[in-house]
């Protein structure tokens, strides 16, 4: 591949959040630029496909808020720092990209993917593309508008949720008590409808036939502001030569709080279930780990056929059954905790990434605090006795490296793992990271097949490394006399904001910031500068 056709110049520089740039299985690659997200065809980077244009900051609010009359309130701090784009003209009015994810192939109505996107006012949006002559995404669902909708119906009562680690520890739910004052009910309220990030999960064919269903379902995770998973469903249409069927739009199915506190990483994976005859052999499960800003880390599970049956949340509103509260008559917890991966230590989770080496092992890589990486390893088996082991829990062991960056880890990704190892050997892994500090690195992971109690190993090995000179501007250099060309070597470039691999694992890319004491500061060139780049590695 040549290097100078891999490369896209950004009109913006990324943004500061993780995971800037998301690869789909329609072989379409979305960078999250500021308030943009480009989309781009990595066989022709000469310039965008398409895009999602910038949209208004307008955060939804759970009342009516006069804002002459809360000045003097103790919610005015809180308001501000929520709504106050809306009342001040002087500040930029569009909200910034703070993640995005795509759907799994053939969930749109010519077969394509659609995209979620997440901005800074925590609403959720989903786009595809109209046609194949308009370069704009359209926007097909605001399910932040729906949630909002939702709520109202059921007169706000998920905020009675009670979070994970006082279920487990057998204490109450909260709000259930005593009232909480209008103070306390509104700032739960809009943490409620705060969302900060999405996830989409693998399609799921399910085994049996549902009624009235189609075979292919996905699920779209979003985590908000109180530690809470909202669940959205959508099944792909069917296609037929006679008749069309309409979309089935988007089915909220499901909420559970996972965590006491934001939720700033999620994702997604599937695997075949373990050869069970109460679960159903050869059906998918479905894992989802979730980190917050707390540093605890929680991995979930539960059958891709169950969540399938699953009926939808506006069928009935929320009742209270004994100690726990219950959406539509069912169990909070429809997700089975599996793990507790990292517990509660401060340091935020940034970005999570899933693997499978063998039906029954799962590999959790983790980025938290200033350039930390933890790697989690779990498998199903039996006890010393020979006996199985309670459903939901695993054999696990974890390796820490304290500085695998010297900054923020931006990006985590698993390359697409080999066979199995031969009998009693450790099976490996490779892993890519990238960080705020323009460093990316390859992690070489062993870790543990049939000994019982070993201990995760965690060393750095030889990855794919960029190149170190590569060519991003040719323009006259605004300090220097003359028209003289200037290219940027790869410590110009000061972070990345993202990696990810291609559908077939055989190209990676990046998405980077250019340095700004490179930014030429000459007004004549202000709309030629290049603020970042994305680049595709072979």
């Amino acid at each position: 591949m040549d290097i100078n056709s891999s490369i896209f110049k950004l009109p913006q520089s990324p943004g500061p959040y993780p995971d800037a740039v998301k690869w789909s299985q329609e072989n379409l690659l979305a960078v999250a630029a500021q308030n943009l997200v480009l989309i781009l065809n990595p066989s022709n980077l000469q310039g965008p496909k398409a895009y999602v244009a910038p949209v208004e900051y307008a955060a939804l609010s759970p009342h009516e808020v006069d804002f002459e009359e809360i000045k003097r309130d103790e919610l005015f701090p809180a308001v501000i720092s929520s709504f106050g784009k809306k009342y001040n003209r002087g500040v930029e009015n569009t909200a910034q990209v703070r993640s995005i994810a795509w759907s799994p192939l053939g969930f749109t109505s010519y077969g394509g993917c659609l995209l979620a996107v997440c901005t800074s006012d925590s609403r959720v949006r989903i786009y595809c593309a109209a046609s194949s002559l308009q370069a704009q995404l359209q926007e097909v669902a605001d399910l932040s508008c729906d949630w909002k909708k939702y709520l109202e119906s059921c007169q706000w009562q998920a905020t009675k949720l009670q979070p994970f680690e006082e279920m487990s520890s057998g204490g109450m739910p909260r709000g259930i008590a005593t009232a909480p004052s209008f103070t306390d009910a509104f700032l739960q309220s809009t943490d409620l409808l705060g969302c900060t990030v999405v996830s989409w999960s693998p399609s799921v064919h399910v085994c049996r036939q549902v009624p009235s269903s189609t075979s292919a379902v996905s699920f779209l995770a979003v985590g908000n502001k109180l530690g809470q998973v909202i669940l959205w469903r959508i099944r792909a249409p069917k296609y037929s030569l006679q008749a069309t069927h309409p979309d089935p739009g988007f089915q909220l199915v499901g909420v559970f709080a996972a965590h006491s506190t934001w939720l700033s990483g999620m994702t997604w994976g599937a695997c075949p279930c373990t050869s069970n005859v109460s679960e159903g052999s050869g059906c998918q499960k479905l894992w989802l780990a979730t980190g917050a800003v707390d540093g605890s880390v929680r991995l979930w599970s539960q059958l891709g056929e169950q969540l399938a049956e699953l009926p939808a949340l506006a069928s009935a509103g929320p009742r209270h059954w004994g100690n726990a509260w219950s959406v539509c008559g069912r169990d909070t917890f429809f997700m089975t905790p599996q793990a507790t991966v990292s517990f509660t230590d401060q340091m935020t989770v940034d970005v999570l990434a899933v693997a499978f080496p063998q039906c029954g092992q799962v590999l959790v890589a983790c980025g938290k605090g200033p350039g930390g990486l933890l790697v989690w390893f779990g498998r199903e088996g039996t006890g010393r006795d020979g006996t199985d082991l309670i459903p939901g829990t695993l054999q696990q062991c974890a390796a820490w490296q304290q500085n695998a960056h010297h900054a923020q880890i931006m990006g985590l990704k698993w390359a697409t793992l080999g066979a199995a190892p031969p009998q009693g050997q450790d099976g490996e892994a490779l892993l890519y990271s990238c960080g705020n500090d323009a460093r990316f690195q390859s992690w070489n992971i062993a870790f543990p097949v049939g000994k019982e109690g070993a201990a995760l190993q965690l060393r750095i090995g030889e990855g794919m490394k960029p190149s170190q000179q590569v060519p991003l501007l040719a323009l006259p250099d605004a300090g220097t006399s003359g028209h003289q060309r200037k290219s940027f070597k790869e410590s110009d470039q000061t972070a990345y904001n993202g990696l990810d691999l291609s559908p077939t694992g055989t190209l990676m890319s990046t998405a980077r910031s250019i340095s700004p004491s490179l930014r030429m500061r000459d007004s004549m060139y202000a709309g030629r500068i290049i603020l970042g780049t994305l680049c595709i590695h072979p």
